[in-house]
Formats: C-alpha cells, structure tokens, sequence
C-alpha cells in the first residue's frame, strides 16, 4: 500500500475520533505544532530509526508533546496515536499524516488554502480584495499563505489546490517566448 493511502487512513481514523470527541480544531493546532518540532529539531531521522527501542520513541514523542500547551484530553489522545504508529512502525509517516488530517479537517468545514507569491507582498486591500474574488470563485472559505520570491520581478503566482495561476513577470515572458518561436502560419 502506498505511504499516501496510508497516512490517508490513519488520519481519517485519528479525524473521526477527534470529531466524537469535539476537539479536532485542538488535534490540527498540536499536529501543526508536532510537525514543525519535529522538522526544526530533525527528530523525525530519529524516529524513523529502526534501531532505536520503542520506549525511546515514546519518551521522544512524550517530550515533544510536553512542548505543546494541550488540554488534557488532546494530549493523551495524541499520545496514544503516537504511541500505536511507533507500535506500528508507521511513526515515521507523522508529516504525511499531519498534512493528510490538515487536508480532510479543511475539506469538512469547506476551506480552501492558497498560496500567494509575490516579490514585495500584498498590502492589505489586496489581499482582502484577492480573497473575495477567489472565495466566490470556489465557493469556499480561503486561508491565505502569502510568500515572497525576489526570482518573480513583478506580478503574481497563486496556487490554490492543483491549480497555478501564474501572472508572474518570468512566466509573461516565456510564453512571449514559446509564441515567438512558433511557426508562423
């Protein structure tokens, strides 16, 4: 089975739950919070070892946790998945599963993320302004990733979903490009 699917199924599983119990808002804040621990301090090479014992990944994953301000139900909730995924061998899957709770978390409350790329940034009016637009476009409720890239020179790239909007002064230029070297006819 791929890692993909997989993730998939333990976050459905862990999205179920949180949603009997009425805190998966709480489970998205701590698993945004675990996967950004997890990256800045490189522990998940350290989970992933299969060297090292199972109580040393739990002790890891408890500290991590412990970083975390968590209610109570939250925390133990979260310990215990941690706890089966390293029973599991699958603790190395916690990022993709993160993104894949993230990703159906969104998908039932319909909120749609988009990033948007710029060289300067976008003043407040227009990002407001972008969001509307975009909110009756999909009919969704849009959560702004604003991202700068000095490569752009001017214009904008947006990424919503698997689309890319690219209206960036490097992207103008090379279809001017490709329409130039085609044959004239």
């Amino acid at each position: 089975m791929s890692v993909v699917i997989v993730s998939r199924k333990y976050a459905r599983a862990l999205y179920e739950l949180a949603e009997e119990k009425d805190i998966s808002k709480q489970v998205l804040q701590a698993f945004e919070e675990i996967k950004s621990i997890l990256e800045k301090e490189q522990l998940m090479q350290y989970l992933a070892t299969p060297l090292l014992e199972k109580e040393s990944k739990k002790e890891l994953c408890n500290r991590v946790l412990e970083q975390i301000n968590l209610e109570k139900e939250v925390f133990v909730t979260l310990q215990n998945f941690m706890f089966l995924l390293i029973e599991k061998k699958r603790i190395d899957l916690i990022t993709g599963i993160c993104e894949e709770f993230r990703y159906i978390y969104h998908y039932h409350r319909n909120i749609q993320e988009m990033e948007v790329i710029t060289p300067d940034g976008l003043s407040t009016e227009q990002k407001e302004r972008m969001v509307a637009i975009m909110e009756e476009f999909t009919q969704k409720k849009i959560l702004v990733e604003e991202r700068q890239d000095q490569n752009l020179v001017g214009g904008i790239k947006i990424i919503i979903g698997t689309r890319v909007l690219d209206g960036s002064v490097p992207a103008r230029l090379e279809r001017i490009k490709e329409n130039l070297q085609k044959p004239a006819g």
